[in-house]
């Protein structure tokens, strides 16, 4: 799949549920719903699978002992443990200070790109993490902003597709675009530690609406060009490179990250800053 070309669906599943997820690709979709769903089972027991049970067992000698088991299940579902373990990586990050996006802030959503083999190298680099992290001043700033965006544009969600990013995979990235015409689209991993994903500095955001379709920006997420450049928009704009709405969509998304306090990236209209790279690396500990 190209990057001028890349699709996005949304899970039949998912839209029956009105969660909102972002997928790439029809195998993705199905791949993803089925590694997630397990995360929304108890909001719907909650709803409506606890009235479901009731009505059923409410005849039945065994309705105390049903519902008895049905609320252990609702505790156990509701637990963050439950399904699922925190990788070492994970792990580690929250051991150095990082805080998961996702359990900080309800309602946005996360869809990790590199988590999948959807993006720009064609492979999973993160495999053993698919949940968003950052550090505490940059989830505090993510959550005024998300607050921002409730307030101005209702029908619309912030969605986050990187945040912190582990350096051994900068490295990587480094790898594949270095001299070459490229690599002023990845930071160099070898400098002041590494890039603002390696201190949890950095998020990769754009918005999505109501169905959970990500609204035209004028470029794919992580395009190489300068249509995802910030600060050539108005050439751009004359140039018929990108349209009056999409002009004004990336405005919308810079205008709640900023007044959040996130500092805009000039290269990619996705990347914000919570603070400038050389303060983070004064104070911050990389990821390694």
């Amino acid at each position: 799949m190209s990057q001028d070309c890349a699709r996005v669906a949304l899970c039949v599943d998912c839209q029956h549920r009105g969660r909102g997820l972002i997928f790439n690709s029809e195998d993705d979709m199905h791949l993803r719903c089925r590694a997630l769903r397990w995360r929304f089972f108890c909001a719907e027991l909650s709803e409506i699978g606890s009235k479901l049970l009731y009505l059923l067992l409410q005849k039945s000698k065994l309705m105390k002992r049903g519902i008895s088991l049905i609320l252990t299940a609702l505790v156990l579902m509701s637990a963050p443990a439950f399904g699922q373990t925190k990788s070492d990586i994970e792990k580690r990050l929250e051991q150095i200070g990082l805080k998961n996006v996702a359990e900080e802030i309800p309602g946005i959503e996360v869809y990790m790109v590199y988590a999948t083999p959807y993006n720009f190298m064609g492979r999973v680099l993160y495999k053993d993490l698919d949940e968003a992290y950052l550090v505490p001043e940059a989830i505090e700033k993510l959550k005024k902003a998300n607050a921002l965006l409730r307030k101005k544009r209702m029908d619309l969600h912030l969605v986050v597709y990187d945040a912190a990013r582990p350096r051994s995979i900068q490295e990587q990235m480094w790898k594949v675009v270095e001299n070459t015409e490229l690599q002023s689209f990845v930071a160099n991993p070898y400098k002041r530690g590494g890039g603002p994903h390696n201190y949890g500095i950095a998020v990769d955001v754009t918005l999505v609406d109501c169905t959970g379709h990500p609204i035209p920006m004028g470029s794919e997420y992580d395009y190489f060009g300068d249509r995802s450049r910030v600060d050539i928009e108005d050439k751009l704009l004359e140039k018929g490179e990108i349209t009056r709405r999409e002009l004004a969509n990336r405005r919308l998304l810079r205008e709640i990250m900023t007044e959040a306090g996130w500092r805009v990236d000039p290269g990619e209209w996705w990347h914000f800053n919570a603070m400038p790279l050389a303060e983070a690396s004064q104070k911050l500990t990389v990821i390694k």
